[in-house]
């Protein structure tokens, strides 16, 4: 093997070490996020058995999140805009939860319904300006 050829090896070697490592801290750093991550979802999982069990909510750890969906049937019936006790209750627990990470990124989704609730409420807009203030805050 040729000098050149050999060096060439050597700085592949290097290069690919290097694009691997990270600094101690930004690893320390990492592995603490995902320690809460695996709090929070253990905490999730243990205080929502019975939504869950029960099929009303799935609760799923993601790489860099966990997250927590809520049947649609359970938060507001079709044709309905109020939401039941139950749901009401079950956010709370949820937030309950999440309240001391709120450095956490919180997203909300929700779709509006195609049942007209009644009169004067046949555009979706109507029904979902109607669902969003009864959400426990």
């Amino acid at each position: 093997m040729n000098r050149s050829m050999v060096a060439s090896v050597a700085l592949t070697a290097l290069l690919l070490a290097l694009t691997g490592c990270v600094s101690k801290q930004t690893y320390e750093e990492s592995q603490q996020k995902n320690t809460e991550l695996d709090q929070e979802y253990q905490q999730l999982n243990q205080q929502m058995s019975a939504e869950v069990g029960a099929k009303n909510m799935q609760i799923t750890r993601l790489q860099d999140a966990v997250r927590v969906s809520i049947n649609s049937q359970l938060l507001f019936p079709s044709g309905r805009w109020d939401m039941s006790e139950t749901a009401k209750q079950s956010i709370s627990k949820v937030a309950a939860i999440l309240a001391p990470h709120q450095k956490t990124k919180v997203i909300v989704k929700g779709y509006t319904d195609t049942t007209p609730i009644g009169p004067g409420w046949q555009q979706p807009w109507r029904c979902s300006a109607s669902r969003s203030p009864t959400c426990p805050t």
